[in-house]
């Protein structure tokens, strides 16, 4: 087994879009997004009347930038 392979750390999602986005934080700090809630995101962006709700926005730019959200 490679050593040098990273592993996540923690798991979960968050609603972006009315979309469930399943994301990890690996060991190594990377963050990253399952490619099927990336597909999901984008089919539900063509959808007429598609929004963001800016809680939603703020909770995926915190999760990316690794700030805490608040409770």
């Amino acid at each position: 087994m490679n050593d040098d392979v990273p592993t996540a750390i923690w798991s979960g999602s968050f609603m972006l879009g009315g979309v469930e986005m399943r994301c990890h934080v690996l060991d190594n700090g990377e963050r990253i997004i399952e490619s099927e809630s990336v597909v999901a995101l984008f089919e539900a962006m063509v959808r007429p009347y598609f929004s963001f709700a800016d809680s939603e926005v703020d909770a995926f730019a915190r999760w990316q930038r690794g700030v805490p959200c608040p409770e």
